[in-house]
């Protein structure tokens, strides 16, 4: 395995324990908060590499994958603004 694919298993790995974590809450707040941690404490490049990833990754969870297309479409807004 490639350096690259043990870096993309772990940010998976890592989002996928945070959404464990805040599964508790509802769904949309907790893709929020996922979205919210992902944008605080990542770095860009662990962002856009997660966002990447998640085009072609199965085994990122639900709720994470919902956080990543909320992340995807803040930055998007961004860019345009």
């Amino acid at each position: 395995m490639s350096e690259h694919n043990n870096q993309t298993a772990t940010l998976i790995k890592m989002v996928n324990q945070i959404a464990a974590n805040l599964s508790a809450y509802a769904p949309a707040e907790a893709s929020e908060r996922i979205a919210q941690h992902l944008t605080r404490f990542w770095t860009p490049k662990m962002r856009q590499d997660l966002i990447a990833a998640a085009t072609t990754e199965r085994d990122i969870s639900p709720l994470a994958r919902n956080a990543i297309n909320l992340l995807q479409n803040n930055q998007n807004i961004q860019q345009t603004a």
